[in-house]
């Protein structure tokens, strides 16, 4: 062709195309690395407020109770026992049963209130009397466990509760 370019060869063409599609996929898995990293912060922060929440209502429910009626579907008079020979005078008690992990408290009111490890909706969670203290649509609650010591050689010890669970998203 007389009087200069008129185009582009297809070297040229192939090289601007290569350069595009490199830089196309470092964006890609720049875009994907930061979506991934909000997600897990975002699980983070739920599995925290839910603990939190979860946690704060399970503290108030012990504080306003009068005694342990119950772990895990088993009466109990006390959370004291007799203690094995070699160990200290606190004493818990864990009862194994095949029901969920459990704990009923009997309130100031006179009424009882179940804390307990269920399924609600098919997830696992931790529920007061049924209804489930965490976003079970985020979240499931494993390792549930209630535990009751109290010390053995004063009748009048308050009984110290323990509850634990670990939160996981739901995958």
């Amino acid at each position: 062709v007389a009087g200069g370019n008129q185009g582009y060869t297809i070297a040229e063409l192939l090289a601007v195309t290569s350069i595009f599609l490199v830089i196309s996929g470092v964006m890609v898995s720049i875009i994907y690395s930061t979506l991934r990293g909000s997600s897990k912060t975002k699980n983070t922060v739920d599995i925290a407020q839910n603990g939190q929440y979860a946690s704060s209502v399970i503290s108030q429910i012990i504080s306003d109770s009068r005694n342990v009626l119950q772990i895990n579907g088993r009466d109990l008079d006390d959370c004291a026992t007799t203690p094995p020979p070699s160990t200290s005078n606190i004493t818990p008690t864990t009862i194994p049963s095949f029901s969920p992990p459990s704990i009923t408290l009997k309130r100031i009111d006179g009424g009882k209130t179940i804390l307990s490890c269920q399924q609600v909706g098919g997830v696992d969670t931790i529920a007061s009397n049924g209804a489930s203290l965490i976003n079970t649509g985020n979240l499931r609650a494993t390792n549930c466990k209630f535990t009751c010591s109290q010390l053995v050689l004063d009748p009048y010890a308050v009984p110290i509760v323990d509850v634990s669970f670990t939160l996981l998203p739901v995958s």
